[in-house]
C-alpha cells in the first residue's frame, strides 16, 4: 500500500520542500549555536575594584604602549590582537566599571558573553582592600554560569612597580583566608532564610577548607603592572605563563613593570 499522498506529485513536492526547510533551519541553528560558543571563548572580561588599574591594563593591551586613563563609569569593549612572536590571537576585551553600584549591573549584562575573566587586584594596597576584593571574587566564583562553563580566571596582581606591593603568593594566601570567612558568613545567613539558590551563595565543599586548587574553575595568579613602563606583546625573552617580576612585600627593588605574564595567559585561553 503506497504512503498516503506520495502518489500525488503536488503532495510529494510539498513534503520534500518541508523537509528541506527543516534541514536548513536546523543547520542554521547549529551554526549559530556553535558560533556563539566560539565567540564566548574569545571574549575576556576585565573585573575588579575601582582604582585597581583595570582601565590602564585595558588601554595598554589595546595600544601596546602606556596610556593615561581615568576611572571608567561604563563598559569599554574592543577587539584586540596579541602576539608573543609565536602565536597571534584575536579576541574581544571588555572592561566593566569597578564601582560597586555599577559593576553588578554590568556583570549581569556581560557575563553571558564571557569565556574567561581577568580579575585585577591592586597589590599596593591589598591590606586595606582585601575584604572587598575577596567578597567580589567570591560572588563571581559562586555564580552558577561561571561554574557551569568552567570559565578560566586570572588573578592579575597589578601595580607590582609599587615598592609596597605584595607578591601573588601572599595575595593568594590572604584571599583564601578571606574566602573561607565569607563562606562561613554566607552559609550562616543562608540557614536563616528561605532562599533556595544555595549554589550562588556557597562556594566549594563546605566540609573542606576552601582553596583555589579545589575549585572547579582553573585559576591562576600572575604579577603585572599597567604602569609606568611600556609593554611589549613580543618580549625578547618571554617568561612562562604565571611568572612575575621579582618583588617582595618589604619594598625591595623590582624589575621593570610589564604585562608579559598576563599576555601569555590570554594567548593560552583564547
Amino acid at each position: 500500500m503506497a504512503f498516503i499522498g506520495l502518489d500525488n506529485p503536488d503532495m510529494a513536492l510539498a513534503l520534500a520542500v518541508g523537509i528541506a526547510l527543516i534541514v536548513i533551519f536546523l543547520t542554521i541553528l547549529i551554526l549559530r549555536l556553535a558560533g556563539g560558543k566560539a565567540s564566548r571563548a574569545r571574549t575576556i572580561l576585565l573585573v575588579g575594584l575601582a582604582e585597581s588599574g583595570k582601565t590602564r591594563i585595558f588601554a595598554q593591551l589595546v595600544s601596546g604602549v602606556p596610556v593615561d586613563t581615568v576611572t571608567s563609569m561604563q563598559q569599554t569593549e574592543t577587539e584586540v590582537e596579541l602576539t608573543d612572536g609565536r602565536r597571534t590571537k584575536k579576541f574581544t576585551l571588555i572592561d566593566i566599571p569597578g564601582y560597586d553600584r555599577l559593576r553588578s549591573k554590568y556583570w549581569d549584562d556581560f557575563k553571558s558573553r564571557t569565556g574567561a575573566i581577568i580579575f585585577v587586584i591592586d597589590s599596593s594596597n591589598i591590606s586595606t582592600t582585601i575584604k572587598d576584593a575577596a567578597d567580589l571574587l567570591y560572588t563571581l566564583l559562586a555564580d552558577p554560569l561561571v561554574q557551569k562553563r568552567g570559565m578560566p580566571i586570572l588573578i592579575a596582581c597589578n601595580k607590582q612597580d609599587h615598592p609596597l606591593s605584595k607578591t601573588p603568593k601572599v595575595i593568594k594566601n590572604q584571599l583564601e583566608k578571606e574566602l573561607n570567612a565569607i563562606r562561613l558568613t554566607r552559609a550562616a545567613s543562608l540557614g536563616t532564610t528561605d532562599d533556595g539558590d544555595s549554589q550562588r551563595t556557597i562556594l566549594g565543599d563546605p566540609n573542606k577548607e576552601l582553596t583555589f586548587a579545589n575549585l572547579r574553575n582553573p585559576i591562576e595568579f600572575v604579577a603585572c603592572s599597567g604602569c609606568p613602563g611600556p609593554i611589549t606583546n613580543s618580549p625578547p625573552s618571554t617568561p612562562k605563563a604565571g611568572s612575575s617580576p621579582s618583588n617582595s612585600a618589604n619594598g625591595s627593588a623590582k624589575q621593570e613593570p610589564d604585562l608579559t605574564a598576563l599576555v601569555e595567559w590570554v594567548l593560552k585561553v583564547v
